[in-house]
């Protein structure tokens, strides 16, 4: 049997080389890809609806409108019994969430080793609704006019720090339990700075109730007097 040639002589029965065979890629928007984009959109909004930039937003705006609302207003005088009540809720608010989270963790605070549980996430939901009422530092500065306190970084922190724990919090699906050590060290911090700023508040008040006082040789002297 004879083995059929085309033109030239070449043999058509042979293989065809690899580079002619091979089919080509799929094109970018073509079927194949179809599945990989959406499943690629479906993550997308699953982590944007999870981040609440609708709050961080509305910080922004807040801070924005108050701002030009004291602009041409004195400074608001908050009463210092008011500044220490506040420092001291906070003090007990991130103690008790510090506390909550080193329970949940087995007081194995790092996370290292231990799988992630229910408690563990409703401790670190806990942190995660402090940085809303973190945003009072805010509102407290504008009232009292304190201009050089609100920075670039304060307002970034506090609008980033919200939006970086509510994505924590609404995404986060690994085994491990690593990511409770940020917010048990965040609440901690929180429990040192505004300890300091109470007790340095309430040495500041003594100190001036102090300096009202007469001084020691004309509360002699008037004694003396009437004696």
């Amino acid at each position: 049997t004879s083995v059929p040639r085309g033109r030239g002589g070449v043999d058509v029965a042979s293989p065809m080389p690899p580079w002619i065979t091979a089919q080509p890629p799929p094109p970018l928007g073509g079927a194949a890809a179809a599945p990989e984009l959406k499943e690629l959109f479906r993550a997308v909004r699953h982590h944007l609806a999870s981040m609440p930039l609708l709050g961080a937003a509305a910080y922004l705006c807040f801070v924005w409108c108050l701002v030009a609302a004291m602009r041409r207003r004195k400074e608001v005088l908050l009463p210092r019994a008011l500044l220490l009540a506040y420092n001291a809720g906070q003090v007990l608010i991130n103690l008790y969430v510090a506390l909550a989270i080193g329970a949940a963790l087995g007081g194995r605070v790092w996370g290292i080793g231990v799988r992630d549980t229910p408690a563990i996430r409703h401790a670190v939901w806990l942190h995660f609704l402090c940085k809303y009422v973190d945003m009072l530092d805010t509102l407290i500065i504008i009232l009292r006019k304190k201009r050089s306190q609100l920075s670039f970084l304060h307002l970034w922190h506090h609008a980033s720090i919200l939006v970086v724990w509510g994505w924590v919090v609404g995404t986060y699906d690994g085994a491990s339990a690593t990511y409770a050590y940020g917010a048990w060290i965040n609440s901690c911090v929180h429990v040192v700075m505004c300890a300091r700023r109470t007790s340095r508040a309430r040495l500041l008040f003594l100190a001036r109730r102090t300096a009202a006082l007469p001084p020691l040789s004309a509360i002699a002297a008037g004694t003396s007097t009437t004696g």
